[in-house]
């Protein structure tokens, strides 16, 4: 079975696996799992594996916000407001 599936994917798993860890005791898992990314995948682009690395952590702060907000009472009214500012003004600079 183990011959269906390349190397760097079992150290990849290994990587994410340590880096997860280490974000929930401590936060900063990317600081651990980029490092792996490079070493892992050194023929890929730098811009590819920031974007992996962003891609993954963001399912990490997803479900952290996911939590919080169902066990903590939230004030929505100005989250909603600073992300739609957020977005307008994020968007105005991009076509500027």
């Amino acid at each position: 079975m183990f011959e269906l599936v390349p190397p760097e994917l079992l150290w990849l798993v290994a990587i994410a696996f340590i880096a997860g860890l280490v974000d929930a005791a401590v936060g900063g898992g990317g600081l651990v799992q980029l490092p792996g990314l490079f070493t892992v995948l050194p023929q890929h682009t730098p811009a590819m594996l920031f974007g992996t690395n962003k891609f993954s952590s963001m399912f990490g702060t997803a479900a952290a916000a996911f939590r919080y907000a169902r066990n903590v009472r939230f004030p929505w009214r100005p989250v909603l407001f600073a992300a739609g500012t957020a977005f307008v003004f994020s968007f105005a600079g991009a076509t500027a």
